[in-house]
């Protein structure tokens, strides 16, 4: 695996990287956020919100907000040319750590569509637990 770096999210990141952020969702059959859902402010997700760069390049990232003492992850997408090769669950390890380390939330929550099996068994895989369904959404939660 090659040299990759962790960096924080905030909106000037967001406005200057918006075309790669929207090619690396631009696969997903449900997706419908632009640039105005990335720069949506919510709780601490200026504070928790994390990419994967690879020379200069976003390979991944997780967009998430502080929700009832749990962080809710919004987005977490892994461009399609690097997933199934590690960098998803280094991604949610390097995730998991900031919010423990820095805010002390032992909690981490996210919605998948019941259609995305590969996300299933990803989040399965790592530790995440179904606690609702709705209509087309699995609800799953993971304590840290």
């Amino acid at each position: 695996m090659d040299i990759v770096k962790i960096i924080s999210i905030t909106p000037s990141f967001i406005e200057e990287h918006i075309i790669q952020f929207l090619d690396i969702i631009s696969d997903s059959e449900h997706e419908y956020w632009g640039k105005e859902e990335f720069l949506y402010d919510l709780p601490n997700k200026w504070n928790s919100s994390i990419a994967l760069v690879k020379q200069s390049v976003i390979i991944g990232f997780i967009i998430s907000s502080l929700k009832q003492n749990t962080f809710h992850i919004h987005k977490f997408f892994i461009h399609k040319d690097y997933r199934s090769s590690g960098y998803g669950e280094m991604l949610l390890k390097e995730f998991e750590n900031k919010v423990m380390q820095d805010f002390c939330v032992h909690y981490i929550s996210l919605k998948v569509y019941f259609d995305n099996s590969k996300a299933i068994a990803f989040y399965k895989k790592n530790g995440f637990v179904k606690t609702t369904e709705e209509q087309t959404l699995l609800e799953l939660r993971k304590e840290i």
